[in-house]
């Protein structure tokens, strides 16, 4: 058991799971009697009404169940992971029909986030809940794949437009069934520069879904791309630690030797060893030894810390915390790691993101949610 050192909770994410939730974590990833034992805490009936709590059942309900718990005890689990399993094989369907068309007119494609995770980390689909399908294509294709889409029956919830392609991350195209796709040409929003991007194309691996050769992130670079998303956005769902935890039990020895890398180029050293460590103490997961020493190796800049110490003392949801959390990620864009970078760029940059978005009320509406 690795000891927990100042610097590792000099940045304490807000968002750490509740009693709860680290409950149902548990019993979604424990192999023994602790995940029983876990699960006879939790208020199922609590669970329910909530997406944080509701999106950690279809994993424990598949955990439990391979522990020998009847199904007659888990209605509400087996219910959750029986609508996830129906909404993900309709995604994931579209999914790889759509990377197929992309292939065919030479689109280079990566899937991201839920969609990736749901068909190679997760045990069975219906066990990640998903919205939608996370769709990355390099910059210089974003015309052609959001054309095609379009082509494909997918309406665009934003035109795009050279400032929406170089101030925002990612569109959303929306089928009339109701399929949802993000179509990235960067990875993270934020984080519109080549360096990130490039760090993470390079770490590709292809996996089987949907009876298609898909593309996803290798382990180092999915761990990484994942935190990354989780941090950005204040209080996200508590599935991204079931993420965390699967695609660790994924984890090679290269993986490690490309960590140190990705973590001083997107600058979380500190938030990674505190989640890492909150997985090992708090919910009794297995983390390599290797990714410790990993981060070991890997000094945090100065503006790191300060800023991971003012966040660890804002509300998630305040407005300081997502100008602040905009502000790290700039930061880290304009190459200033070990500083902080002028304030004039930064509403500079903030102001061509809301231009970009203003054509679309409903993005902008977005955007300002953001900011709030």
């Amino acid at each position: 058991m690795h000891q927990l050192t100042g610097l590792d909770y000099a940045y304490v994410p807000p968002f750490w799971p509740t009693a709860e939730e680290r409950a149902l974590l548990q019993a979604a990833l424990l192999g023994d009697d602790r995940a029983v034992a876990a699960w006879a805490t939790v208020d199922v009936a609590e669970a329910v009404r909530t997406y944080p709590t509701w999106s950690l059942l279809p994993l424990a309900f598949f955990n439990l169940k391979s522990l020998g718990v009847s199904m007659l005890e888990l209605p509400d689990a087996a219910a959750a992971f029986s609508a996830t399993s129906v909404k993900n094989n309709k995604l994931l369907s579209a999914a790889a029909e759509v990377v197929r068309r992309f292939a065919e007119v030479g689109i280079s494609s990566v899937l991201l986030k839920g969609s990736a995770l749901a068909v190679s980390r997760y045990p069975a689909p219906g066990t990640r809940p998903m919205f939608d399908v996370d769709i990355m294509v390099r910059p210089r294709q974003a015309m052609a794949a959001a054309a095609l889409l379009v082509e494909m029956g997918f309406r665009p919830a934003i035109q795009l437009s050279d400032p929406v392609l170089r101030t925002r991350a990612s569109a959303q195209f929306v089928r009339s069934d109701g399929v949802d796709i993000d179509l990235h040409w960067h990875a993270l929003g934020g984080y519109v520069a080549d360096p990130f991007d490039d760090a993470l194309w390079r770490g590709t691996e292809s996996v089987e879904g949907s009876g298609s050769a898909l593309q996803q992130l290798r382990s180092a670079e999915q761990l990484v791309h994942v935190v990354a998303h989780a941090l950005r956005n204040g209080k996200p769902g508590s599935h991204w630690w079931l993420d965390v935890a699967l695609i660790l039990r994924s984890w090679e020895p290269d993986d490690s030797e490309r960590l140190s890398t990705l973590v001083s180029l997107f600058a979380m050293t500190l938030p990674l060893r505190g989640i890492l460590r909150y997985l090992e103490r708090e919910i009794g997961c297995d983390v390599p030894p290797d990714i410790f020493d990993a981060l070991a190796s890997t000094e945090p800049g100065r503006g790191e810390i300060v800023r991971s110490r003012i966040l660890g003392r804002l509300e998630p949801d305040s407005t300081s915390a997502a100008l602040m959390r905009s502000w790290a990620t700039y930061s880290a864009v304009a190459g200033a790691e070990r500083r902080f970078p002028g304030p004039f760029g930064f509403l500079r940059f903030t102001w061509q993101y809301l231009d970009s978005s203003s054509s679309d009320p409903s993005a902008l509406a977005a955007v300002r949610r953001k900011l709030k």
